[in-house]
């Protein structure tokens, strides 16, 4: 297969979806990347060095000073050409991004009416055109919503070829929040070929959006198991429970009620220790809650930001992992499936986490890990207490996260079932379009 994958940057931050691209590479398919920006390769020296003469990558994007001058190259290269990209880069109808604007008016003043608009850049769209000229395609696949509707101008370029958008979390919650809830997708609903959820709840909450059920399907975020060495579970655990959480360090994370739980289980409970793995803005409100909790802080260590390889690292020195996401109480954003969750998983680590977004999915409660609804401290006090005062849980619900990645989550199994799903797709348009001649 011909494959096209679409970002906002690439390496993409989000490592399951990177994921996904070189696993396709691997099963030997042709595979271009566009991507307004280049992202932060770290996490991908070996995936990078190991495809990089079959991995063929287009960055879109460039300075303002930078595009001005390729435009007068092409204006001189083969004027013609430039003067009809440029023509269809100023169709409206076809290039444009949505965006919602406030109406003034009404009877006596100012009115809360948000309704949807279009826009278009013309010099943003005529190096997306180019970008995509004279290439030949079996599959275009998008990441995310929010790309997927601004690369929507494919179909018209690209009328045969199945269109592919991934949605992720953020671009079903927040975003479609900001927008007071006015569905800026329902063009891309009913142009794209398929829609990818990353779970069961983004599934129904894109069909509650408007997604036609039939067009929407679940592919769960894989990881590559070969890199993950999976916890000694005839190790005895001892007398000291370490928990570990990975993650940036944001509100909705909900580090500082981990502490808290911590704190009320010290009444109690001594013997654990309190990994933090990350970095961000909420650091500073965790230090200066240790800061006047001393015996916590005790138990507390901050890690900093931290490889890819040195997590993996780390995971298997651990016994729990804890992840209590919540939605984001200001703009109410999702995270859906968190890589972090599935890579300790991989680990063989039991999971303490939420009923959020797409975790359930992850997190089977009772069978590899425990979960509680978002922000109840009690409960979570509950769980964490569970484990340690029953041991056994934490290698049995362990062995049951390994078991559960390598039959749902492993990304050599996803792609070869997306393989499948893609050819059928592509065979379906085949037969459509030449009923269509």
């Amino acid at each position: 297969m011909k494959i096209a994958y679409i970002f906002s940057e690439f390496p993409s931050g989000q490592v399951s979806n990177s994921t996904r691209v070189f696993s396709m590479l691997e099963r030997g398919h042709d595979v271009t990347v566009f991507a307004n920006t280049k992202g932060n390769s770290a996490f991908y020296r070996d995936e990078l060095k190991k495809y990089s003469a079959r991995l063929n990558c287009i960055y879109i994007n460039n300075s303002l000073f930078e595009s001005i001058k390729i435009l007068i190259n092409d204006i001189f290269k083969n004027p013609i050409l430039c003067l009809k990209n440029i023509v269809k880069a100023s169709n409206k109808n076809i290039f444009y991004q949505n965006y919602t604007k406030r109406v003034i008016g009404g009877k006596g003043g100012k009115s809360n009416l948000l309704v949807t608009k279009k826009k278009t850049k013309i010099l943003t769209y005529y190096f997306r055109i180019k970008a995509f000229q004279n290439k030949e395609f079996d599959i275009i696949v998008s990441f995310f919503g929010t790309i997927g509707n601004n690369y929507l101008f494919l179909k018209n370029l690209y009328p045969t070829v199945p269109y592919v958008t991934y949605f992720v979390g953020f671009d079903y919650s927040s975003y479609v929040y900001s927008t007071a809830k006015i569905n800026l997708y329902s063009d891309l609903f009913n142009k794209a070929d398929l829609i990818f959820a990353k779970s069961s709840f983004s599934k129904q909450t894109l069909i509650a959006l408007g997604a036609n059920e039939e067009k929407v399907k679940i592919d769960y975020n894989g990881i590559n198991l070969d890199k993950f060495e999976c916890r000694d579970f005839n190790k005895r655990i001892g007398k000291v429970v370490k928990f570990i959480i990975v993650s940036r360090l944001e509100k909705k994370k909900c580090h500082i009620l981990i502490l808290k739980a911590l704190n009320k289980i010290l009444e109690k409970h001594i013997n654990f220790t309190f990994t933090i793995v990350g970095d961000g803005p909420e650091r500073k409100n965790l230090e200066e809650y240790l800061n006047v909790n001393l015996q916590l802080k005790e138990k507390v260590l901050f890690l900093g930001l931290k490889s890819q390889q040195e997590i993996k690292q780390l995971l298997r020195n651990y016994h729990i992992f804890i992840h209590p996401s919540s939605s984001s109480l200001l703009s109410g954003s999702m995270e859906d499936t968190p890589t972090a969750i599935l890579e300790a998983m991989a680990c063989g680590l039991p999971i303490i986490s939420t009923y959020h977004a797409g975790i359930p999915d992850l997190v089977l409660n009772n069978y590899n890990g425990r979960l509680v609804p978002e922000r109840n401290l009690d409960l979570l006090i509950s769980v964490i207490e569970s484990f340690m005062l029953n041991q056994e849980c934490i290698n049995t619900y362990g062995r049951n996260s390994r078991k559960l990645t390598e039959e749902r989550f492993d990304s050599d199994l996803n792609a070869h079932k997306n393989e499948i799903l893609y050819n059928s797709i592509i065979q379906e348009n085949d037969k459509k379009n030449k009923v269509l001649r």
